[in-house]
């Protein structure tokens, strides 16, 4: 079934997908009202030299291997290391969300932290720790070398703390999933109950016609011999044998008895046989003789 067949469906039985694509819209109409948006909280850190790199004849004499592979090493490994999974589950534990994403700013070294929250205090919530967590492990990643100040590189946060905006993913998630099993349903609905309402008006129309069919059917009378024999086989159907029919005799004549000259027979068939044979009289069959003549 193609879905121009599924379209002729539906219009066909329309009392049945009607009912339950409007229990569909409702229930549409309810997810929205009930499913709150999410929201999402933008952060921006910018890594900066130290000051003394800017007056130092020669860099390494700050002692920062750090200075050595580039800003942009450092703000790599540290948001690396604050996507840790530990880090995360600590925040979910903590009531805040682990929906935390860091995308790293080219040629400049700046940190874009986006964080979706349920609500807005756990979406500006997890956004300032997750700052907090970056400028910790940026210094620690200088500690681990025993960098000290004046060659140590700092790290600050670009935004106030309000960069807030409410997504509408979550809402229509929700709305697929319930349009889509709704339209699922429907279809299944009116398929299956369309099967069995055509199956059992066949089933109806088949047994009205066997009836028809047996209630019908006449007796066949075949002759057993030659032109001469007055001897006839009658085959009587189950169900007509099991009924009395009767052909009013002509002349008189009595149950059983053929009247050659009207040609007519009359039986009684409530307790008669399936096969019947009955011996005709003369006038049925002409003598040769006659036949002969006729010809002539």
């Amino acid at each position: 079934m193609d879905f121009w067949d599924l379209t002729k469906l539906v219009f066909r039985r329309w009392y049945i997908a009607v009912p339950l694509l409007l229990a569909t819209a409702f229930a549409a109409v309810y997810t929205m009202n009930t499913v709150q948006p999410d929201y999402k909280a933008t952060a921006y850190v910018q890594l900066i030299p130290p000051p003394e790199a800017s007056i130092a004849k020669d860099i390494k004499t700050l002692r920062n291997p750090w200075l050595d592979l580039g800003l942009g090493a450092l703000n790599t490994a540290a948001t690396y290391a604050t996507v840790d999974k530990r880090f995360l589950n600590q925040l979910k534990t903590g009531g805040m969300s682990d929906n935390v994403v860091i995308t790293n700013g080219y040629p400049a070294p700046i940190a874009t932290i986006e964080v979706i929250g349920s609500s807005q205090a756990i979406a500006t919530g997890t956004a300032d720790a997750v700052v907090k967590h970056f400028n910790d492990v940026v210094k620690s990643l200088q500690d681990d070398y025993a960098v000290q100040t004046p060659g140590r590189i700092l790290t600050r946060r670009l935004d106030t703390g309000t960069n807030l905006e409410e997504t509408g993913g979550k809402v229509k998630r929700a709305l697929v999933a319930v349009l889509g099993a709704g339209v699922l349903v429907t279809a299944g609905l009116t398929i299956a109950l369309d099967a069995l309402m055509s199956g059992r008006f066949r089933r109806r129309g088949k047994r009205g016609e066997t009836e028809v069919d047996e209630s019908v059917a006449e007796p066949v009378i075949t002759p057993t011999g030659g032109p001469g024999d007055r001897t006839v086989k009658i085959q009587v159907p189950p169900q007509a044998s099991r009924q009395q029919s009767a052909v009013p005799a002509v002349n008189g004549g009595t149950p059983g008895e053929t009247n050659g000259s009207k040609g007519s027979v009359r039986r009684t068939a409530e307790h008669a046989p399936t096969d019947a044979t009955i011996v005709l009289p003369s006038s049925v069959y002409p003598k040769r003789g006659d036949r002969r003549d006729s010809r002539r």
